[in-house]
C-alpha cells in the first residue's frame, strides 16, 4: 500500500492535487470498500484465515489485507478515557478493494466481505469510522455499554435535536435511555 505524505507540499501543489491527483502521480479510485476488525491474538487458525484471504471464487477479485500492530501508546490510555473501544487490541485487520468500473461493483465488494467474514471469528470489534449503513446494532457493537451511555448523554446535551445524524450516529438520550439509532 502506498502512503502519501502531504507535509512540505506547497499550497499550490495541494490545490493541483485536488484538481488532478494524477498530475502528482497519485492514483485515485472512484469506488472502494473496506472492512476493519480487531483480532485479539494471531492463532494458527487466524493466520490461516488471513493468508487464505477469504478463499478464491470464480470471477471474483482477491482483496488486499493487512495487519497493523497495536498496543504501546494506544494501550496506555484507559478504556473509559476515550470513545475508542479497542484500547486493548493487539492488532487491526484491514481488507479493502478499489476500482473504477461500476460494472465490477459486485465482484469487487464480494472479496473483502468474504475476507472479513473469514476473519471476524478471531476479532472482538470494529472501528466506528468504517461503518456505513449497518444500523443501530452495529453502532452498539462498536462501543462498550458505559461508553455508549456516556456518548448518548453528551449527544442529548449538545445536540438534542440530532442535527448531526449522518452515518454511524449516536442518537441523543431521552430520559437516560441508551440509543444508537440513525435518524
Amino acid at each position: 500500500m502506498t502512503q502519501i505524505r502531504f507535509e512540505g507540499l506547497r499550497p499550490s501543489a495541494l490545490s493541483a492535487l485536488s484538481r488532478s491527483p494524477v498530475a502528482l502521480g497519485v492514483v485515485v479510485r472512484e469506488r472502494s470498500t473496506q472492512l476493519r476488525f480487531f483480532p485479539r491474538d494471531l492463532t494458527e487458525e487466524a493466520i490461516a484465515a488471513f493468508i487464505a484471504r477469504g478463499g478464491e471464487r470464480q470471477g471474483e477479485f482477491r482483496p488486499s489485507g493487512s495487519l497493523l500492530g497495536y498496543g504501546r501508546a494506544i494501550g496506555r490510555i484507559g478504556v473509559g478515557e476515550s470513545a475508542f473501544n479497542q484500547r486493548d487490541a493487539k492488532f487491526e485487520f484491514l481488507t479493502s478493494a478499489g476500482w473504477e468500473d461500476p460494472g465490477e461493483d459486485e465482484a469487487r465488494i464480494a472479496g473483502p466481505r468474504r475476507y472479513g467474514t473469514a476473519m471476524e471469528p478471531f476479532s472482538s470489534g470494529v472501528y466506528v469510522n468504517v461503518l456505513a449503513d449497518e444500523g443501530a446494532a452495529a453502532v452498539r457493537d462498536v462501543y462498550r455499554v458505559e461508553t455508549l451511555t456516556r456518548l448518548s448523554a453528551l449527544k442529548g446535551r449538545y445536540d438534542p435535536e440530532n442535527v448531526f445524524h449522518l452515518n454511524h450516529t449516536i442518537a441523543p438520550s431521552s430520559g437516560g435511555s441508551l440509543t444508537a439509532d440513525p435518524a
